[in-house]
Order: C-alpha cells, then sequence, then structure tokens
C-alpha cells in the first residue's frame, strides 16, 4: 500500500510538470533514469534483470505510464528506458510497448558487456542488444564517455570504443547521442562555463568532432541558378550585373 502511494504521489507531480510542457517542440520525456533490475510479478520478491519474466514484468509496468503520459493531451516524444542500467534495449522487442511518438533511451559506456576497448566485443554487443531495437524505434545515447586512462566505467579509447560506437550508430541511422555531461565536456576548475575550456579527455575531444561534422553532414546547401531583372527588363541567367 506504501508503494502504490509513492506511485500515485509521482504520477500526480509528473502529470503536474506535463500539464506545463506538453505540446513544446524542444521537450521531450525521458520517462526514468537507468531502472536496474524489476520484480518478475509484484510483491513476490523476484527481483531480477536480463531474463524474458524481467522483460515482461517491465512492459506491463511502463506501459501504463506511457498512456498515462498520452491521457493528458501531451504529443511530446516520449523516450522509454530499458532495465540494466539503460542496456537492455532487446527487452522491448521481445516485449514491446505501444504508443505514438515514442523510442528508447540508451545508455552506452565502454565497461557495458565488459568490452572496454574490444572493438569485436562491441560489435557483438551492439548487434545482440541494441541494433534489433533500433530496426524498430529510433534511440537516443542520452549517457556516454570514455577515456583510456580511467580503470572503470569510462574505460576506452576513441581509436578503439568511440569509433566503433560511432560507426554502428552511423549504420542504424536512427540513433541520436550525447557524449558526457557539462563537467565531462569542460574543464570547469574556478572558471565559470562560458569561459571554461575544453577538457583534454578522449570522450569530450571526439565529442567536439563529432557534433561539429554531424550537424555540417547533414546540412548541404540547395543548388541555386541566380538570375537578375534591371527595372522592367528581362531576367537573364547571371551572377553579377553593373
Amino acid at each position: 500500500d506504501g508503494n502504490m502511494a509513492f506511485d500515485l504521489f509521482l504520477l500526480n507531480a509528473m502529470n503536474h510538470r506535463i500539464a506545463g510542457d506538453k505540446y513544446a517542440d524542444n521537450i521531450m520525456f525521458e520517462l526514468m533514469n537507468e531502472p536496474v533490475e524489476i520484480e518478475s510479478s509484484p510483491g513476490n520478491g523476484d527481483w531480477g534483470l536480463g531474463q524474458a519474466k524481467y522483460f515482461e514484468a517491465f512492459r506491463n509496468w511502463i506501459q501504463p505510464v506511457i498512456n498515462d503520459v498520452r491521457s493528458t493531451g501531451a504529443n511530446n516524444v516520449i523516450w522509454v528506458p530499458t532495465l540494466e542500467w539503460q542496456g537492455s534495449p532487446q527487452q522491448h522487442v521481445q516485449y514491446p510497448f505501444t504508443g505514438s511518438n515514442t523510442g528508447i533511451a540508451v545508455h552506452y559506456y565502454p565497461a557495458y558487456g565488459g568490452c572496454y576497448d574490444n572493438v569485436n566485443c562491441h560489435n557483438n554487443l551492439w548487434n545482440g542488444q541494441y541494433q534489433p531495437a533500433a530496426d524498430r524505434w529510433p534511440k537516443i545515447l542520452t549517457e556516454n564517455f570514455w577515456f583510456p586512462e580511467n580503470d572503470g566505467l569510462v574505460a576506452g579509447s576513441t581509436a578503439n570504443y568511440g569509433n566503433t560506437l560511432r560507426a554502428n550508430m552511423a549504420a542504424s541511422g536512427n540513433v541520436s547521442y550525447m557524449i558526457g555531461f557539462l563537467s565531462d565536456l569542460i574543464y570547469v576548475n574556478d572558471a565559470r562555463p562560458a569561459n571554461a575550456g575544453l577538457e583534454a579527455k578522449e570522450g569530450a575531444q571526439a565529442a567536439f568532432e563529432w557534433f561539429y561534422e554531424d550537424n555540417n553532414s547533414s546540412c548541404t546547401p540547395t543548388s541555386i541558378t541566380p538570375y537578375v531583372q534591371v527595372n522592367a527588363g528581362s531576367w537573364q541567367q547571371t551572377s553579377s550585373v553593373t
């Protein structure tokens, strides 16, 4: 009963926030951050991840949340998370959610799948868990960062981890991404963010290049044939006039 009351409190708070943000083109809803495990049936104490019974339980739990957002009239993009620190999007292929204007929010770090800087391991992880979901829904990586001098979650290089991930995202064609957070990307130290410099870590250096390249690669100029008309004269196909 206590858990149910808390769930209702969260839904009421969410609905209050959605009421002010619905229809906004620049606001999207990521429903939660890094769910890890779920009970296979509410209250039975059987918590877990990575198995069909947990995937089904998560779908049964998250679908009413999606429905509740849509019941407010909000048409904003809804990003649906996954279990396992948002690292198992393949679960939604087995037990799909429904709803318009929806996609899957995932996280991806070098340590996921125990891959770190192993190119083949990351390709297998992507093709086995991430690509099947990308074949059906748009996806967004809302967490992702790396630097090889680390010895934990983010221990990977641009040459092996970063470029492999980028190639897999590009091949999917419908995956958006973020790299790092503010403190990952800039060296704040004692400076205000506006005056701070780019971090030396490889993830930040790659982000500086990727964001620029991806933004410009998708903006092909339209070819224009110039014509000139002087006063009431005829139109002439020329690029200059005196």
